[in-house]
């Protein structure tokens, strides 16, 4: 993206919560029922793919995001509905290297 003419059939979109759709606000749902949603798009659309996966092995989810550098760990709980800023229903865990720093909102 950082070039005059971005090759756009390599533009990846990830998008983590479905908020709303076709103007209905959907952020009072469990965050259950926004997946249900947003599987349900990606299965209808063409051009949506959409990747989940669960660790059961904590020790192998650290591993696997420090090797890939990503910033960090969303744990949420699953009947939760969203809210903006520090919750109580979800937390993060990250840092660089391993160095974890676990924060419950």
């Amino acid at each position: 993206m950082r070039t005059s003419h971005p090759d756009e059939s390599q533009l990846v979109l990830i998008g983590f919560a479905l908020l709303w759709e076709r103007g209905v606000d959907l952020r009072g749902l469990p965050l259950l029922e926004r997946k249900k949603d947003r599987y349900r798009l990606a299965v209808k659309s063409k051009v949506l793919f959409l990747k989940e996966a669960d660790f059961p092995n904590g020790a192998l989810l650290y591993e696997h995001y420090d090797k890939f550098g990503f910033d960090g760990v969303m744990s949420k709980r699953i009947w939760s509905h969203y809210e903006s800023g520090p919750s109580r229903y979800w937390t993060k865990a990250k840092g660089p290297g391993g160095a974890r720093d676990h924060a419950e909102r």
